[in-house]
């Protein structure tokens, strides 16, 4: 139970006791943002930028196409994706459906993948053709045994610039291709959007029940048996509405303008999903979504993109500190800094915290603690401690 702090001081001024969950679903808020800041950048994707106007156009085009295919509210589409656009605006249009997705580690072997689609009754599964050649044979072979009426096949360079578009093709995405079964359960991205040209989302009764359970996420086992947690639209939306209180905006307020999010955590798993992902589209902000973490990419990003607010687990952090490529890079755009995931030791956070302020950042590492069964971090160190 709450109770007051004994001294006011040590509280973060828009600190709120309570605050009512909006009786909305993740896409509903997502949709009516995008409504609102239209040209503001949404997604930032290797070397490429979305706009709202542009995510909220793509998520109709996915949400027709896997009508198109016989999705329906109630079915479990199983989302095997790492960060990329795609991963998002099919989450969004499972949700608008009233469908359930089952977020699934993107380098779980072929066994595991199966074993959560058997035991889900997952209907639909999406991966990027980069996997073809881990999971295609052994789910041709065990097809007749799992409940799949459709594999989604979305490229991992799809939404990229073009640059980085054509050297995947060349490097690995042609051969990759060349992998895929020749039968209708198999589904490219882009034939999938062709599938659904003309069908009218006016006609489409849209998820409503912000209470439904929309989401599976599979627990890492930490302290006992890995199992799936069963997660609704207000779960995700009580946390994502809080996230910029810890910024210093209180809840419902009007939300800033150029905020960007390094989303550099898996979205298979809540603190990836809701903080990196959906708390940044609640609030209009922009998710640069990082497939594969490197010290070298994160410089990158950091110079050419100026993010000002990132989350990362103390490996991370440790990982900055200890490249030389890391010490070149002005860190002054960031605002805030977060850990999570794991304990983040006191030498750790007083050595990140130097390097910030050595770096041109006024931004402190703040830690938060959460579990799967509330979506991702539910409490945070308050700013006087960081």
């Amino acid at each position: 139970m709450y109770k007051q702090f004994p001294d006011p001081s040590i509280v973060d001024p828009s600190f709120q006791e309570s605050f009512e969950i909006p009786d909305e679903t993740m896409y509903s808020i997502v949709d009516k943002i995008s409504r609102e800041r239209p040209d503001e950048r949404a997604l930032s994707y290797l070397g490429s930028r979305m706009t709202y106007r542009e995510l909220g156009r793509q998520i109709d085009d996915c949400t027709r196409g896997l009508l198109a295919l016989g999705f329906e509210a109630g079915d479990i589409f199983a989302i095997c994706m790492p960060n990329t656009p795609e991963t998002v605006i099919l989450f969004y249009a499972v949700n608008r459906i009233g469908g359930i997705c089952n977020m699934i580690h993107p380098l779980a072997p072929a066994a595991n993948v199966m074993q959560i689609v058997r035991e889900t009754g997952s209907k639909y599964l999406c991966f990027p053709e980069l996997f073809l050649g881990r999971l295609a044979s052994p789910i041709e072979k065990e097809r007749a045994q799992l409940p799949l009426e459709h594999i989604l096949i979305a490229p991992m360079a799809r939404s990229a610039d073009p640059v980085s578009r054509a050297g995947l093709w060349l490097t690995k995405a042609r051969k990759a291709n060349k992998l895929m079964p020749r039968n209708k359960l198999w589904v490219r991205w882009d034939d999938m959007i062709s599938q659904g040209r003309g069908i009218d989302l006016d006609q489409l009764e849209e998820a409503s029940d912000p209470d439904r359970v929309s989401s599976y996420l599979h627990s890492g086992g930490t302290t006992a048996e890995a199992k799936t947690i069963m997660l609704s639209d207000r779960n995700f939306n009580g946390i994502a509405c809080q996230v910029f209180s810890a910024l210093g905006y209180p809840i419902g307020s009007p939300r800033p303008y150029g905020q960007a999010f390094v989303d550099v955590l898996p979205l298979f798993h809540g603190f990836g999903l809701c903080i990196d992902m959906h708390a940044m589209l609640v609030n209009g902000a922009c998710s640069i979504l990082v497939p594969q973490f490197s010290t070298k990419g994160l410089a990158s990003i950091i110079k050419k993109q100026r993010p000002t607010l990132m989350a990362g687990v103390p490996t991370l952090f440790e990982a900055v500190l200890n490249d030389p490529v890391m010490n070149k890079v002005d860190f002054s755009c960031f605002t805030a800094m977060f850990c999570g995931g794991d304990s983040l030791t006191p030498e750790l956070k007083e050595r990140f915290d130097r390097f910030l302020a050595e770096h041109g950042s006024s931004a402190r590492l703040r830690e938060g603690y959460g579990l799967t069964e509330t979506v991702t971090v539910c409490c945070l160190t308050h700013h006087v401690s960081s």
